[in-house]
């Protein structure tokens, strides 16, 4: 039984979809206000991007773009466009947050790094992903991104959860716990 494109259009999945993203989102941005390591708010802008490509196409205008001065024909349902559109935010977005999370705290760099990991991890599986699905006529990518979203998620909740566990205090002393 082959999944298609419709069994992930249904309106509760894409929300829950699209809170996971909002989730990552929120707590990653929160995490940079918050430990000042921006790195952190440039994931955040990744996955805001992420988020903004799954509901909208915010990069649809630039792969339309990058296709048409690049002289690239269109491959099979524009899989052409959607690797260099992704390709380009990808390489935009992802050079600064390489550069800044190898200068975050050492404290911070392996929550940093597998941050950076997941995201590569999601990036891999959208676009060939999407290759696979545009050929074979399922919804491959989605079965492994949403997973990967969903450990994403788990991560980033208990970095906030961490980072807020640490401020706590003790409300009969005042000190820290």
């Amino acid at each position: 039984m082959a999944l298609v494109q419709s069994d992930f259009l249904g309106g509760p999945l894409m929300a829950w979809s699209g809170l996971k993203i909002l989730i990552i989102f929120a707590g990653t941005g929160w995490l940079a206000w918050e430990t000042g390591a921006w790195a952190f708010g440039l994931i955040a802008l990744i996955f805001a991007v992420i988020g903004l490509e799954d509901s909208v196409g915010i990069t649809a205008p630039l792969g339309t773009w990058l296709i048409e001065e690049g002289g690239i024909r269109r491959g099979p349902r524009g899989s052409n466009e959607q690797l260099l559109r992704r390709a380009a935010t990808m390489i935009l977005l992802l050079g600064p947050t390489l550069y800044l999370g190898s200068r975050a705290p050492v404290w911070l760099r392996r929550a940093i790094w597998t941050l950076i990991g997941l995201l590569a991890a999601i990036f891999v599986v959208a676009v060939l992903g999407d290759v696979i699905a545009d050929r074979s006529g399922t919804n491959l990518d989605e079965v492994v991104e949403e997973p990967l979203l969903s450990i994403t998620t788990g991560l980033v909740v208990g970095l906030v959860a961490e980072r807020r566990r640490r401020h706590l205090t003790d409300p009969t002393t005042g000190q820290p716990r």
